[in-house]
């Protein structure tokens, strides 16, 4: 069994007899080092930087209006709810009649 298995090596490296080496392409080495050494920052356009604040500033004062409005609702609700004591919200406590 160990002959066989040497003839097949025998074989397979003999097949190999007569084939030419690999050949790299003659830039390669160029863009290796291109690829290694080039800066890995990207340079990020004005313009989008410009529209992200742009779209910040248009978010935080949509909020800043929302929390303003709110506060001046629920102030008004307690000074109604205040004036208007007189009312009882449950007119009878019997509540399954």
């Amino acid at each position: 069994m160990s002959t066989e298995k040497e003839q097949w090596m025998d074989e397979v490296f003999n097949s190999l007899e007569g084939m030419q080496r690999a050949q790299p392409d003659e830039k390669l080495f160029e863009n290796i080092e291109k690829h290694l050494f080039a800066p890995e920052t990207k340079v990020i356009p004005l313009y989008w930087i410009r529209t992200a604040v742009a779209a910040a500033v248009v978010v935080l004062s949509i909020n800043l209006y929302g929390v303003y409005e709110y506060t001046q609702r629920s102030s008004s609700q307690v000074e109604q709810s205040n004036t208007d004591s007189s009312y009882p919200l449950i007119s009878s406590y019997n509540l399954y009649e």
